[in-house]
């Protein structure tokens, strides 16, 4: 739906973030042609996703509509079984072989999946109020729903919700239980998902501590908030491209709102770029903070942004490009035809064809248009241990736990006990806020506890560390597993059930998965043995991701 930022024109508030160098080469701006549509001329489009087969649509949200179309000029209506209404935040996404809908039936939250535009398949999400829901995202590591979370409080007159809630199916069809992130926000937040090469990202706007409140997970299940750093945004959107984060937002300065663009590297430090704002004759030429963005994805190795910019004879569609994330140009608009429309807020791929999608025309006639270019091939990003294959299936990523490295999510004070039962880092303790909990030199008197859900606890400790007595190396012993199908592990301690087929209980998952014995590593592909409870049978799984 589109939105956009009041006319209010504060031309003496133009200033211009100090410039940043970069190396990087501009990429060739994308040449954009108008097409004709025959959507209807009252047909408000809400969402626009792409697929290997076409486009997807959404629209008209109080008699809920969807259309397909191979081209973006001839539509056709796809009759999605039992759909009520759509996703406030986002309410369709594609990748690969199938486009999806996230909406609501009569009874729960629902996702409807589609390959070829016209037969849509129904997926309900487990344990999803009708209200919880806001946002879904495709791509190559899978599919992830976003909703506001159960836990809430009011605050200050505000209903605050003190956490969001994920779905994700790494098929696009069986959605593992719901994963929590913390954050504090309002009823207005719309929490949005973004698929890109590596993983996905999550921003919210609408924390209710100022803060800006975004996170990344590669695998859709652990989350890592990467938003600390940056000043407090009014509203963002973010893309990635490689190692690389890129961010659009428009931020508090003052009494005034200021159009910035910022880049997070790998060191996790967050730098600020420079925003070209036109040049006149050309239209919508506006002062900073008059800039408003609805979107980023990657263009090749580097970034397309789009919105709006807001000037004295009204707001025109605004398109950005950008090699690095630092410096972003700003592509001519009345050359391309964006100033037919009041704002870009859509885009997709299809094979080699790139669309973008305008809302609240310039003309008398209302219909959304839509413009098609060819897409330049995206770059793959730098190996980030992405899974490969091997004969016994994906190879287990093996991933050495580094601790301080993101800011923690909550923090606490305590002491440890002794040395960690969970592995034989000589770093690793058990604490009051857990087992394994890290040290690291730098950060005397403190400790990090990693929590199954992607979270962390800060534990400011009251007491120095225990003394840990020399004794032989031990293996390098995994401390947390994550198993095919989401479920997360972590070691058993203490008396437990007679052993099943010689195998001693090893650890409990957060699904009540029961792992006994050591994994077996003698392939890419590790392996435990699982059962459903304490009684059996023993079957066998694959682990994702192994942590050490």
């Amino acid at each position: 739906m589109l939105r956009l930022l009041p006319l209010v024109l504060l031309l003496a508030a133009c200033t211009t973030p100090a410039a940043v160098p970069t190396d990087a080469p501009r990429p060739e701006p994308p040449r954009w042609s108008k097409l004709t549509s025959d959507l209807p001329a009252d047909f408000d489009v809400i969402d626009l996703a792409g697929w290997d087969q076409g486009l997807v649509v959404t629209g008209n949200p109080v008699d809920p509509q969807v259309r397909f179309s191979a081209d973006g000029q001839r539509w056709t209506e796809a009759r999605l079984n039992g759909i009520t209404g759509f996703a406030y935040g986002g309410a369709t996404a594609g990748h690969g072989a199938a486009g999806y809908v996230l909406g609501t039936s009569e009874r729960a939250a629902a996702v409807w999946r589609s390959e070829d535009g016209a037969n849509w398949q129904r997926i309900e999400l487990p344990d999803a109020a009708l209200d919880q829901y806001r946002s879904i995202a495709a791509g190559p590591r899978g599919v992830v729903v976003v909703g506001l979370g159960e836990g809430r409080r009011r605050e200050g007159g505000v209903t605050v919700y003190s956490d969001l809630q994920l779905w994700f199916a790494e098929d696009g069809r069986s959605f593992v239980p719901k994963v929590r992130v913390p954050a504090d926000v309002s009823t207005g937040a719309t929490p949005r998902v973004t698929a890109v090469a590596d993983g996905f990202l999550l921003d919210v706007d609408g924390s209710i501590a100022g803060r800006t409140l975004l996170y990344f997970s590669p695998d859709g299940l652990d989350w890592q908030p990467i938003g600390d750093g940056m000043p407090a945004t009014i509203e963002k959107v973010v893309g990635r491209s490689g190692p690389v984060t890129a961010m659009l937002a428009r931020t508090a300065r003052g009494d005034e709102a200021s159009s910035e663009a910022w880049r997070r590297d790998e060191d996790g430090q967050w730098r600020e770029g420079t925003l070209d704002p036109g040049k006149l004759p050309d239209a919508g030429v506006s002062p900073n903070g008059h800039q408003v963005f609805t979107g980023i994805r990657q263009w090749g190795s580097g970034f397309l942004g789009f919105g709006y910019s807001a000037g004295t004879e009204g707001t025109v569609g605004v398109v950005w490009t950008s090699a690095d994330g630092l410096a972003w140009d700003r592509m001519p608009v009345r050359d391309n035809g964006f100033d037919a429309v009041r704002s870009i807020y859509g885009f997709a791929t299809v094979g080699d064809q790139a669309f973008l999608l305008g809302g609240a025309p310039q003309s008398t006639d209302p219909a959304p248009v839509f413009w098609r270019a060819n897409a330049v091939r995206t770059s793959e990003p730098e190996p980030v241990a992405v899974p490969t294959t091997t004969p016994g299936g994906p190879v287990t990523e093996v991933v050495d736990y580094v601790p301080f490295r993101n800011p923690p999510t909550s923090s606490d004070r305590g002491e440890c006990f002794t040395p960690s039962e969970s592995t034989t880092r000589t770093d690793a303790w058990r604490c009051l806020g857990g087992d394994p909990c890290f040290s690291a030199a730098d950060h005397p008197g403190q400790v990090e506890c990693p929590r199954s859900t992607g979270e962390s606890v800060l534990l400011q400790l009251t007491g120095p560390l225990p003394e840990r007595h020399p004794s032989p190396p031990g293996p390098d012993v995994a401390w947390r597993l994550r198993l095919a199908g989401g479920a997360v592990c972590d070691p058993f301690h203490g008396a437990g059930p007679e052993p099943l087929e010689g195998l001693a209980l090893a650890m409990v998952c957060g699904d009540g998965t029961m792992v006994w014995g050591n994994p077996d590593t003698s392939t890419g592909t590790w392996t435990v043995r699982t059962s459903a409870d304490e009684y059996g049978p023993l079957t066998t799984s694959p682990v994702v991701t192994a942590y050490r």
